[in-house]
């Protein structure tokens, strides 16, 4: 599967401490500026683009027309059909992060969006306009049907003292000396969701009190796909059990938020929802085994806030096409 993050965002491993760098990432460009064609745009959801307007501009929708107060903009939103706008974060989000200025505007799927998107990215009430871009769960590393055998767990130890790749691992038992996580630890997953019942995650450690679903819009974030499930038993599985395998951090809680459908497909809009979310409900780190081609000014806006606002660690997937890093 070839996936990709871009942008300035970190890219950490679930051992690894992100260190700070001094400041807020740059504004990014508009990567939709130059497009010519949509078949030339990464993955995204028909019908819908993120946009954030500018101070003191605040969209409304009267008679089924989204309208702002400004003529031209007005008569442009009226042209392309949009008859929805949807704040993306929750209204408790400060005004200084400009976050409580995105919104989700809704439209025909056969309207033309990249002439719409030209448009909007033009007008000066405007911040920024890019499609609802889809990201997708990375590929995880297969293992063996006999799986409840650490030892076949070579990512998390490699003992093969005589081959070229030994020790070609995360280090887990030297990791284990210092610490395998404590009920403090609060570890959000955004991905398909965890299936809490599983033998190695049903004893309590997954917070289906506070878990989220975002695809269904419902607070049961069952798993209907698997790698969320997968990767949740790669950070915190039960260990020494006898069951299953071994989780990196097996003491750990595990916070369960699904924005990925059955295809394995997320949108912008339910990750960066997952990512206030988690960092407003006391998540310690935020993992997200995603990727995809895109370079969304959306989700970095909510990266920075769980980050600098919240102390968020943010863990994502890299490396899982070789050729991509």
């Amino acid at each position: 599967m070839k996936m990709k993050l871009y942008r300035s965002f970190a890219i950490f491993f679930i051992v690894a401490l992100l260190l700070p760098t001094g400041g807020r990432t740059a504004q990014a460009q508009s990567v939709t500026a130059n497009v010519t064609s949509s078949a030339n745009l990464p993955d995204y959801v028909p019908g819908e683009l993120l946009v954030r307007f500018q101070k003191g501009v605040a969209p409304r929708v009267v008679d089924q027309q989204v309208q702002v107060g400004a003529a031209a903009l007005d008569g442009l939103l009226q042209q392309y059909g949009v008859t929805a706008a949807e704040k993306i974060f929750s209204t408790a989000i400060s005004s200084n992060t400009g976050m409580d200025r995105i919104y989700k505007l809704s439209f025909s799927p056969d309207a033309d969006m990249l002439s719409l998107l030209s448009a909007l990215s033009a007008d000066r009430a405007i911040e920024f306009a890019e499609p609802n871009y889809l990201y997708y769960t990375q590929q995880t590393t297969d293992v063996p049907p006999s799986d409840r055998l650490y030892g076949y767990q070579w990512g998390l130890y490699n003992p093969r003292s005589a081959s070229a790749d030994a020790r070609i691992d995360i280090h887990t038992p030297e990791a284990w000396k210092i610490t395998t996580g404590d009920a403090n630890l609060l570890i959000a997953v955004i991905d398909t969701g965890i299936d809490y019942t599983h033998e190695d995650l049903s004893d309590g450690r997954v917070r289906t009190d506070i878990d989220k679903d975002y695809v269904n819009r419902d607070d049961d974030a069952m798993d209907d796909q698997g790698h969320g499930t997968h990767v949740a038993g790669t950070i915190a599985a039960a260990t020494n059990n006898a069951v299953g395998g071994a989780g990196v951090m097996w003491q750990a809680q595990l916070l369960p938020l699904k924005v990925c459908s059955g295809d394995g497909g997320c949108s912008t809009e339910h990750i960066v929802q997952a990512i206030e979310y988690a960092a407003d409900n006391g998540a310690r780190v935020i993992n997200m085994s995603l990727g995809g081609d895109s370079c969304s000014q959306t989700l970095e806006a909510a990266i920075d806030y769980a980050y600098f606002e919240k102390g968020v660690v943010i863990v994502a997937a890299a490396g899982n096409s070789n050729d991509l890093v």
